[in-house]
């Protein structure tokens, strides 16, 4: 009887040492999980100060960093569909990037979106791209919109360019709504502006950060567990590119990118 009690009770701390959430790596930028078809799962993130992707395994160690070019007065702005096989049937790893200029004159943002291979040549290059998504028709075909904007007009105007790509779309990522993805919406924003969050379990407070794109820190705002989201009134704010980290205990919880109107 003992030793069927003392079974029962290592059986029982073993699964309660699998029931814990574990912490396992903390990356100092905005980090996403992507599924490329050939190497498998993968891990990346946006180095926009150095304008550069890092790819990590699945253990965090780094596997391969693409350089991305971006003109002089230009910012990179965005990294998505880090894929293999999607744009184009050869091994290499391709992505999506957006980098942005803004006219500090006339006070608008002008978009580009390119789709590289990690070698750097360019698979397209769509000037005014400033957001793009992969679909699927019911006939299993893939295709790439990317949607162009203009802020040089009032109203601005947006235009959407459809690409059909050969590969197949293998990746994790997805786009549902910007609430379940967690991310800020509207984005931009005229007035204002949505900023989905959460914090771990046993973090009482947190503060959310908000820079401008000197890297300038503009507002701190304090956040705790129970929260879900903040709101922030953008009305007589600078208009401009803004980031935000969630931060709490020295530690980075999630970043983001906010554009005030």
């Amino acid at each position: 009887m003992k030793k069927v009690f003392l079974s029962f009770v290592i059986i029982l701390a073993t699964f309660a040492g699998q029931s814990q959430i574990v912490f396992e790596n903390n990356y100092p930028g905005s980090a996403a999980l992507t599924r490329l078809a050939i190497s498998g799962d993968k891990y990346y993130m946006m180095d926009w100060t150095n304008n550069k992707c890092k790819i990590y395994n699945t253990d965090h160690s780094l596997w391969k960093t693409l350089d991305l070019t971006i003109p002089t007065g230009w910012y990179l702005y965005d990294i998505r569909y880090v894929s293999e096989t999607l744009f184009n049937l050869d091994s290499k790893v391709e992505l999506v990037y957006v980098y942005y200029n803004y006219n500090t004159t006339l006070q608008y943002y002008t978009y580009a979106t390119k789709v590289i291979n990690e070698d750097g040549s360019v698979l397209l290059t769509v000037q005014g791209g400033g957001y793009s998504e992969v679909a699927t028709t019911s006939g299993g075909n893939l295709k790439f919109l990317v949607y162009v904007y203009d802020y040089s007009v009032s109203p601005y105007t947006v235009n959407t360019q459809v690409y059909s790509i050969p590969g197949q779309l293998v990746s994790v990522e997805s786009t549902p709504d910007p609430q379940v993805r967690q991310e800020p919406f509207p984005n931009p924003s005229r007035s204002t502006v949505t900023i989905p969050f959460s914090i771990p379990e046993g973090t009482s407070e947190a503060v959310i950060t908000l820079t401008d794109w000197t890297g300038r820190t503009v507002k701190t705002y304090p956040v705790n567990q129970s929260d879900s989201f903040l709101r922030i009134n953008t009305s007589g704010m600078p208009r401009g590119l803004y980031h935000y980290q969630v931060q709490a205990s020295g530690n980075i919880f999630s970043t983001g990118k906010i554009i005030f109107e």
